[in-house]
């Protein structure tokens, strides 16, 4: 393999806060080029991945023992075959609609509700009282759109949980398909996997150290989890899988696009919509209006393997 390897390090600046453990502000990672093809990492510290600075370290060391890494070059890998072969990696291929990323903002909830969107993932946690009152408002002048909750973990138990979900009431919970990670406590939400409170399904993100613990759903993240261990984890059980983005650059984002559309082709179990598309959430650039805008529709970028040509032959890289 060679030994051509350089970096070029991006600043994404989110719209608003993106998630109950975070606020608006400015996110670094950095983009890899490995022997003619390119990847992605976007390191969340919060959530327990290693620093940006010690995962170029470790690119500089040449080890690659790190997920985002090993990822990262699993991604290049993939897009240096297929420029080599002047072709879009999605040729051939059909990537899953993906359902809308908000905050639980009254206007951008009421914004996709009138734009027709079909399933709404919400990041919740910061104020439960105040959002089950957002939720139901918007639940009551969109009725037939879906929802997607993530918690983070903001959850101190499943009493405040069931709380939550008694304020959102019936009619909106049987339009919820999922909660996602509302809890910390995997031992108590396990004994609750054949019915959580309301009725509603449970997703898991950050199985944190536990194999067992598996929702109704798993939200699988090519850029940070080990996809292959995952799939044989997850086989055999009656689980949906959703896959996402890492909230990273639009080059990670594609990397997430593709995997999907290659379970899909290979008939392995998926939920209806992924989460694939979240460059709306941060400002623009030439690499965001690349994908197009916020809709449930995969678009692209343009050129070949993930695409990108023109954006990543004009930034500067440096050689680690």
């Amino acid at each position: 393999m060679s030994d051509d390897l350089s970096i070029h390090r991006y600043h994404l600046r989110s719209r608003a806060s993106l998630n109950a453990k975070s606020a608006q502000g400015d996110y670094e990672g950095v983009l890899v080029r490995h022997a003619g093809g390119y990847g992605n990492i976007h390191p969340w510290e919060m959530f327990g991945d290693p620093s940006l600075d010690t995962l170029i370290d470790m690119l500089k060391a040449r080890d690659f023992s790190a997920l985002l890494i090993r990822n990262a070059m699993h991604c290049a890998a993939l897009d240096r075959e297929s420029r080599q072969e002047h072709r879009s990696i999605f040729d051939g291929l059909d990537v899953p609609p993906s359902h809308a990323s908000s905050s639980c903002s009254p206007s951008e909830l009421r914004k996709y509700g009138i734009a027709g969107r079909k399933v709404v993932k919400v990041k919740v946690g910061n104020d439960l009282e105040a959002e089950s009152q957002v939720l139901r408002a918007v639940h009551e002048e969109f009725p037939d759109l879906r929802w997607r909750l993530d918690f983070n973990h903001a959850c101190h138990s499943l009493s405040v949980l069931e709380s939550f979900l008694h304020a959102l009431g019936e009619a909106f919970c049987s339009q919820t398909d999922f909660v996602e990670d509302p809890c910390l406590d995997i031992k108590e939400m396990l004994a609750h996997r054949d019915g959580l409170p309301m009725g509603v399904s449970w997703a898991v993100d950050r199985v944190l150290g536990n194999e067992a613990a598996f929702g109704h759903f798993r939200v699988l993240k090519p850029a940070v989890d080990d996809m292959e261990a995952e799939l044989a984890l997850v086989a055999g059980r009656d689980v949906q899988l959703v896959l996402t983005s890492y909230m990273d650059h639009p080059l990670g984002q594609s990397y997430a696009a593709w995997y999907a559309a290659k379970l899909q082709r290979d008939q392995v179990r998926l939920a209806d919509c992924m989460g694939l598309k979240t460059h709306h959430l941060f400002e623009q650039n030439a690499f965001t209006r690349a994908l197009g805008g916020d809709s449930s529709a995969w678009l692209a970028a343009e050129g070949s393997g993930f695409g990108f040509d023109e954006m990543l032959s004009a930034i500067p890289w440096d050689q680690v």
